[in-house]
């Protein structure tokens, strides 16, 4: 695990957030499918698929699958901007 890595790992656990580290674009796009992600931090240089590729197939589950009664994703809603968000969102 990189200093990087470990750094914002332990931010985020600090702030209660369950984190998983994926070592490749496969695994990443493997957790994001069995788990619920609330946030995604990519490496554009990752390993097999690329964070950019691994973004778009992000995008593609997300646009395919949010509005599906049984999508782990299912409460997410797209904005005026083609982002996802949940319900109650506010950009405040």
């Amino acid at each position: 695990m990189t200093r990087m890595i470990k750094l914002v790992s332990d931010f985020l656990k600090k702030d209660g957030y369950n984190v998983f580290i994926a070592e490749n674009g496969r695994q990443a796009l493997g957790i994001f499918n069995e788990r619920h992600i609330d946030l995604v931090i990519l490496d554009v240089m990752m390993p097999e698929y690329d964070g950019w590729a691994v973004c778009r197939e992000i995008r593609q589950v997300l646009a395919g699958t949010c509005y599906h009664a049984d999508s782990p994703h299912q409460v997410l809603r797209r904005d005026r901007a083609g982002a996802f968000h949940r319900p109650g969102y506010s950009r405040d």
